[in-house]
């Protein structure tokens, strides 16, 4: 029956056919009573609201740190030239890094730099080093 249609034709979306068959009854455990055991992992592994804000605040408690890192060593390279203000480098640049996380740009720049990074060495690798080239 496809044969004889317009290749346009076969590839319309239309609804499924619906089967004449009745509907299969569900399966149903022999013991009832067992069911709270296999529903004992799956309430174990539920997180309450506090688990999931302590999840949130341990997760960007990384950013906040490598982002006062950064502006410590900001700060202390621009002491000389913009004087007190420096001593706000660390808090705006722990600010900045989870804004930027939230954003998603801290992942858009890390996904470039790595692109970038794999395609100067298959650069290099062409012109010094023969058969070094990365496949990716």
């Amino acid at each position: 029956m496809a044969l004889l249609l317009a290749p346009a034709a076969a590839f319309v979306a239309t609804p499924a056919a619906r089967s004449l068959q009745s509907p299969r009854a569900t399966a149903q455990m022999l013991l009832p009573e067992a069911q709270s055991v296999l529903d004992a992992p799956t309430l174990l592994l539920a997180k309450s609201e506090a688990d999931l804000l302590l999840d949130e605040v341990f997760t960007r408690i990384p950013l906040a740190v490598g982002g006062g890192v950064l502006g410590v060593f900001v700060g202390a390279a621009a002491k000389d030239t913009v004087g007190d203000a420096s001593k706000f480098a660390a808090p705006a640049f722990a600010v900045l890094f989870l804004l930027g996380n939230e954003a998603g740009l801290l992942g858009s720049a890390s996904g470039l730099l790595a692109k970038v990074s794999l395609d100067a060495w298959n650069v290099f690798a062409g012109l010094v080093l023969k058969g070094a080239i990365l496949k990716y």
